[in-house]
C-alpha cells in the first residue's frame, strides 16, 4: 500500500489506525499503571534529620577549624609583625633566662595564600635555659613555629651555649589583600567632591 498526497483516502485511513493504536496504550497505561513502590515518608523524614545533624556538625567543625587557623597565623599590618614577634620572643627569652643578641627578619616567602615570614634569632644563655626557651617557642600557642636550632658551646669550661634559632612567622596574605582593598576603596570614597 503506498501512501502520497494524491490518494487522501488512504492517507487518513492510516492515520486513524495510527490513532487508534496510541490510543489503545492510553488506556492500558490508565487500566494497568506501571507498579512503583510506596513512599516511605517517615524513612524520608528521618534521613533528612540525619542530613541535618551532619550538617551542623561539619559547619560547627569548619568553625573550629577556621577558629584554629586563625589562632595560628598572622593577619595584621605585615610591618607590625616584626615588632610584635620580637616582643613575644624577648618575653619567652627573659621567662627563660635567656639573653637575645640578635633578632633579624628574613625575606618573606609567598606561595599560597598564607605567606612564611623567616626570623632568625640569635642568644646566649645556660644549656638548660636555651632547651627551656625552644622547648617554649615551640609549645607557645602564638604564631611562631620553629624550624631551626642551633646550639654551640660558648666557653668549654661552663654550660654556656650560643644559639642561632629559626622561626616562621605565617602570614595569611588574603586578609592582608582584602585590608588593602577596603583601605583603598574607603579613601576613593572620601576623596570625592
Amino acid at each position: 500500500m503506498k501512501i502520497s498526497a494524491d490518494n487522501p483516502e488512504k492517507m487518513w485511513t492510516v492515520m486513524v489506525w495510527i490513532g487508534l493504536a496510541l490510543f489503545s496504550v492510553a488506556i492500558y497505561f490508565v487500566v494497568f499503571p506501571i507498579k512503583t513502590e510506596p513512599v516511605d515518608m517517615a524513612k524520608f523524614a528521618e534521613d533528612a534529620t540525619k542530613l541535618k545533624a551532619e550538617n551542623a556538625d561539619l559547619e560547627q567543625e569548619i568553625v573550629s577549624e577556621k577558629e584554629r587557623f586563625a589562632a595560628s597565623v598572622w593577619t595584621g599590618k605585615l610591618d607590625e609583625l616584626g615588632p610584635s614577634a620580637l616582643g613575644h620572643i624577648s618575653a619567652l627569652a627573659k621567662e627563660s633566662g635567656v639573653v637575645v643578641t640578635a633578632f633579624r627578619p628574613q625575606r618573606l616567602v609567598e606561595d599560597t595564600a598564607v605567606a612564611q615570614y623567616p626570623l632568625l634569632i640569635t642568644c646566649e644563655g645556660r644549656y638548660p635555659s636555651m632547651i627551656n626557651f625552644v622547648r617554649r617557642l615551640e609549645n607557645v600557642q602564638g604564631k611562631l613555629a620553629v624550624n631551626l636550632v642551633q646550639l654551640s658551646a660558648a666557653d668549654g669550661a661552663t654550660d654556656q651555649v650560643t644559639g642561632s634559632i629559626g622561626v616562621v612567622a605565617f602570614y595569611e596574605v588574603a586578609a592582608a589583600e582584602a585590608r588593602t582593598a577596603s583601605t583603598a576603596k574607603t579613601q576613593e570614597g572620601g576623596t570625592r567632591g
